[in-house]
């Protein structure tokens, strides 16, 4: 597994003990009046970021697997679930086209449903590490300048950049 985030855990493991101060420096200067992050919450935690790399099987015998247990994601492009739903559906006709009532056809149709997923997976998995990943991470001026751009772009052609994942059909 790799990971990724924004900061430094100390400790081993994908979460460990929060600091209000360390929520203030990252949002406080950016948010309308400083954060009270005190007040947001008495145990705050911070999570490390992990992706699961492209490469192995998704499929062994009549056993599959899907989401993010086959190739979790970024959160950057909030597409965790839906690439999971993808997943479910095109596991559904692989098993509906391939194997029917023959029980021997499953594995193959695994085969098949994971090798058919995988271009459009890691697709979805890159972009938003490349993109959004660096963008939303910026900050001082850069960070003032991508508002502004964001801003600028108006939300239809901010959401219009995305149009490729959501037009997917199975």
């Amino acid at each position: 597994m790799s990971s990724r985030w924004c900061g430094h855990l100390e400790q081993a493991g994908w979460s460990a003990p929060g600091e209000a101060n360390d929520i203030k420096g990252a949002f406080g200067s950016r948010w309308p009046r400083p954060a009270d992050a005190g007040q947001c919450s008495r145990r705050m935690r911070r999570w490390a970021l992990f992706t699961v790399p492209n490469f192995g099987e998704w499929s062994q015998g009549a056993v599959a697997l899907l989401g993010d247990a086959a190739h979790a994601m970024l959160p950057f492009a909030a597409q965790g679930a839906g690439m999971a739903i993808e997943d479910a559906a095109v596991l559904a006709k692989a098993l509906g086209d391939h194997a029917g009532d023959n029980v021997a056809g499953i594995p193959a149709a695994l085969k098949r449903y994971g090798k058919s997923r995988r271009a459009r997976v890691q697709q979805v998995q890159r972009a938003p590490r490349r993109q959004q990943g660096r963008i939303y991470h910026l900050a001082g001026p850069l960070a003032l300048a991508r508002d502004l751009a964001i801003k600028t772009m108006g939300p239809q052609r901010v959401l219009a950049r995305q149009d490729w994942i959501y037009d997917w059909r199975v």
